[in-house]
């Protein structure tokens, strides 16, 4: 079982925005996605999701090609988080919150979705003030929350436990704690068997989270792999063209600590290493 991305390329306005692309998330992982700007990472999770087709190659859910599933079904595979999500009407975030649940294979009674629904609004620390608030007078974290409550009453109790959960830089207009208290969130999610990938711009989170990571960059696949191994100092260097070094921490692991943007270093590493 596995969210596929086979092969797969697709262009906008004559401009191809991924190439060759050939990635899995499978149900148990957190995987992160990294690259610069423009990379096409939000178009990598919009084929993941379902709300796109590629021009060639092929997105599957679990072997089964994505665009073959209803919207009611997708709801009950997969759910998703986007970096902004606008909302027109007066809707209550508690109102926001079980949209999670309007799948007719996801609805569960009255009392119990009123239960769900607490428990969903306790993980991503908001109260009775924030739920029963208009969503669009939330400031701009409390409505990331609200939206991560969405994906967490969507993921209760499913009816099919291949599920996946996909994160558009979930921590856009968080502060550093909350941040944190989210992707706690989502790594919870993958240890109770739900693949989960995020978007993240922050090495450092990528470091702290993943299980796995990939980066894009202009459109194309340059690494796939475990945080030690994909997050050198050349190749953030080369890739993010940002000069770090290394630091061991006692317990495990590196922190990447940001030394400053290249300049001539990737030239000079280049020549370094030709001669």
């Amino acid at each position: 079982m596995s969210l596929v991305l086979s092969n797969v390329s697709l262009a906008r306005g004559g401009r191809l925005l991924l190439s060759e692309i050939n990635l899995s998330l499978y149900p148990g992982e957190f995987l992160v996605i990294l690259g610069p700007n423009g990379a096409g990472k939000s178009t990598l999770l919009r084929l993941l999701s379902g709300e796109i087709s590629p021009d060639q190659g092929f997105a599957l859910l679990d072997g089964v090609p994505i665009s073959s599933f209803s919207p009611e079904e997708l709801a009950v595979r997969r759910s998703v988080l986007s970096q902004e999500t606008e909302i027109h009407f007066p809707f209550l975030a508690d109102e926001i919150v079980r949209m999670g649940r309007s799948s007719f294979q996801l609805r569960v009674s009255k009392e119990e979705e009123d239960r769900m629904s607490s428990r969903a609004f306790e993980e991503v620390d908001l109260g009775e003030r924030e739920r029963f608030q208009i969503y669009n007078k939330l400031s701009g974290g409390e409505k990331q929350r609200t939206q991560m409550a969405r994906v967490i009453l969507q993921d209760m109790d499913p009816p099919v436990r291949e599920r996946y959960v996909l994160l558009d830089e979930p921590g856009s207009s968080l502060d550093p704690n909350r941040l944190h208290s989210l992707l706690e969130n989502a790594k919870n999610l993958s240890k109770r068997g739900r693949g989960v990938l995020c978007i993240l711009h922050d090495l450092n989170l990528a470091l702290r989270y993943a299980d796995r990571i990939a980066v894009l960059k202009e459109g194309k696949l340059v690494a796939d792999g475990t945080p030690d191994l994909v997050l050198e100092e050349d190749f953030v260097l080369e890739h993010f063209r940002l000069r770090t070094k290394r630091i061991s921490f006692p317990e495990g692991g590196f922190y990447l600590l940001p030394l400053g943007p290249a300049r001539n270093e990737i030239q000079e590493n280049l020549i370094y290493k030709s001669s």
